[in-house]
């Protein structure tokens, strides 16, 4: 990914009792902080990520988290932002 680009990743829950609440990390820590960084629900079991514009302090780590009342679930995948 190069300085500027526009991101959209989709956590897609296939399986599961519902309600599922998803949740999203940057590095393992919520990303309050980022307003450009834009969450967005899709349904019941669908939420997007959108960073518009991607600059050097994006890169990292994303989780999508799931969690209902039987348990949790996860998925890691890394940005890397190119200069």
């Amino acid at each position: 990914m190069s300085y500027g680009e526009f991101v959209n990743v989709q956590c897609t829950i296939s399986g599961g009792d519902l309600p599922v609440n998803i949740t999203w990390t940057l590095n393992n820590k919520p990303f309050e902080d980022y307003l450009e960084i834009l969450t967005t629900k899709r349904g019941k079991r669908i939420n997007e990520l959108t960073i518009e514009a991607v600059s050097a302090k994006h890169a990292g780590n994303y989780s999508c988290i799931a969690e209902n009342r039987a348990g949790v679930a996860n998925h890691t995948a890394e940005l890397k932002v190119n200069g």
